[in-house]
């Protein structure tokens, strides 16, 4: 027997739900395997806890009670549909939703319709290859002060002076 059989039996061997063949091969599994021993004392501690807790019957009436409890209950939907009718009828709403629904559209409109976003696609329509390029590297020429100082360029610059030689 492998330690996945042994660890998925325990709770079986525990509460006697186990053949008498299985019995054997558990048992000397447990006997043998440190690891599954161990957890195998640690389930047992565990399920003699369980054991001295109290066994509380429920009422006879039990199941019946919470069935009924549980259909005369709202479901998740019904309960957002009563909650958002309720605002319906507030009339203080009614402006601030149309203030909000003027906005999200004069915010769309502006973004769609302004001047500026024509200037700036025209502006990137009449580009050549290298001038994309260099706006690219526009952030590189912006921070080349704090660059300039690095160490590692100067190493490119010797590289580049020595590919340029010819033994």
């Amino acid at each position: 027997m492998n330690c996945d059989a042994c660890q998925k039996m325990m709770l079986d061997y525990l509460s006697e739900d186990i053949q008498n063949i299985e019995d054997k091969e558990f048992i000397n599994h447990i006997e043998h395997c440190s690891d599954c021993q161990a957890e195998f004392k640690s389930h047992r501690q565990c399920w003699n806890l369980l054991g001295d807790v109290e066994t509380i019957d429920p009422a006879p009436n039990y199941i019946s009670r919470f069935w009924t409890a549980l259909s005369e209950q709202e479901t998740w939907h019904e309960r957002l549909v009563r909650y958002l009718s309720s605002f319906a009828h507030a009339k203080v709403l009614v402006p601030v939703f149309s203030v909000l629904v003027l906005a999200v559209l004069v915010n769309w409109f502006m973004s769609v319709y302004s001047p500026q976003n024509a200037v700036d696609d025209q502006w990137a329509f009449s580009m050549n290859g290298f001038e994309i390029e260099m706006a690219e590297s526009m952030e590189i020429v912006e921070h080349f002060d704090i660059i300039q100082n690095f160490d590692i360029l100067l190493d490119f610059e010797i590289i580049e002076e020595l590919d340029g030689l010819e033994v």
